[in-house]
């Protein structure tokens, strides 16, 4: 198979304001951005550099719910992130666990809720 491997890159604070990403709303149009490339593209790398504060929101927002629509493997492979300060990395594998955990137990916690709420 040749398929030549296209990349594409986002620069985070060329959507967000005062190199700050800091708001649940800057992180869901980032989202979609990202989603966009995700599907045109084999790889997407995201640069963080300039950022100098990065909160949890944000990258729920940004990042999390990217679990939704792809799995871990194909995120892990396809999605690239460059230029993050050490101390935010911990950071990211937090917002990243909990996605996937929240995601992959949510079809289970639908089903549950919905029987819960259909017993008389």
């Amino acid at each position: 198979m040749n398929m030549k491997e296209e990349n594409a890159i986002l620069k985070v604070n060329e959507y967000t304001v005062l190199d700050i990403a800091v708001s649940s709303d800057e992180g869901d149009k980032i989202n979609q951005r990202i989603h966009l490339l995700l599907e045109r593209y084999q790889k997407v790398t995201i640069d963080f550099s300039g950022i100098t504060l990065l909160t949890s929101a944000f990258l729920n927002a940004a990042i999390g719910q990217l679990y939704n629509d792809f799995n871990s493997e194909e995120l892990a492979s396809r999605l690239i992130l460059s230029n993050v300060n050490k101390e935010d990395l911990p950071l990211f594998k937090k917002v990243t666990d909990r996605a996937k955990e929240y995601f992959r137990n949510e079809q289970e916690f639908s089903k549950t809720t919905k029987e819960i709420l259909n017993e008389e």
